[in-house]
């Protein structure tokens, strides 16, 4: 999944293009995200209710198929090896057959996500979050509404991880989006303080760090502050070399 997650800082000048394309965790490199032994039942909320995001969903009662829980390994070994074609044609029958199965409808919105189907895996993953309460997934999420240009939406669903205070790479991720989409509206100083909230200087450094550095090093170069730009892209390099393109950014920056 290294390489997963090195894909999943880009350009933020791109128009329409996602500053944050991963899978969350490390569950596909064995299996696929979220699998118990039984599944969860939807949870269901007053209209214009907000979700309650730290809430546990109720297991249901009786064990999970033994073809679903295959389907989902199978599905999980494609996306992993990047096959996510071939994971939309086991999953969507499942879904068919299985709507209320989270993992299902979870699995199929992060192929759909890594397809660049942004209006079908947010329909997807909002399903996932309808039927677990779950915030996990709120960074994709975002993300899949910032390529289509819903901000509000961005905005909201921040909100919604900060209130969840999820674990730190999900929120570092949900924070990265969200910078993102304040400097597709021109509000660079906006996007900058954000990811300077954000864990700068860390005791122990994960690659989540290493995506924070990278896209506030971005938005520096994109706000003409070379020289801050520069520390960061160097802080990258230095425990990464390889990471992204940090070599040719650094390059373009001597």
């Amino acid at each position: 999944m290294r390489k997963v997650a090195r894909d999943a800082v880009a350009r933020g000048a791109a128009p329409r293009r996602p500053s944050l394309r991963l899978i969350h965790g490390e569950e596909l490199a064995d299996g696929p995200p979220g699998v118990h032994p039984a599944a969860p039942k939807r949870t269901r909320r007053a209209s214009g209710t907000p979700r309650d995001l730290t809430a546990v969903a109720a297991p249901a009662t009786g064990p999970r198929p033994p073809k679903l829980t295959e389907g989902l390994q199978k599905a999980s070994r494609s996306i992993d090896r990047g096959y996510e074609q071939e994971a939309l044609r086991i999953l969507r029958p499942m879904k068919d057959r299985h709507p209320a199965e989270p993992d299902v409808r979870e699995m199929l919105g992060v192929a759909l996500y890594r397809l660049g189907r942004w209006a079908q895996a947010r329909k997807e993953l909002d399903a996932y979050v309808e039927l677990t309460g779950s915030a996990t997934q709120h960074p994709i999420i975002m993300d899949c509404a910032r390529a289509l240009g819903r901000h509000t939406i961005v905005e909201r669903l921040w909100e919604e991880l900060r209130a969840a205070s999820p674990a730190a790479e999900v929120m570092t991720e949900g924070r990265i989006v969200a910078a993102g989409s304040l400097a597709d509206r021109g509000r660079l100083p906006e996007a900058i303080k954000l990811l300077e909230r954000g864990p700068l200087a860390p005791r122990r450094i994960a690659e989540h760090h290493l995506r924070l550095w990278y896209a506030l090093a971005d938005l520096h170069e994109r706000a003409g502050d070379i020289p801050g730009a520069r520390f960061l892209f160097r802080k990258v390099s230095a425990r990464d070399p390889s990471f992204v393109d940090v070599a040719e950014r650094l390059a373009g920056l001597s």
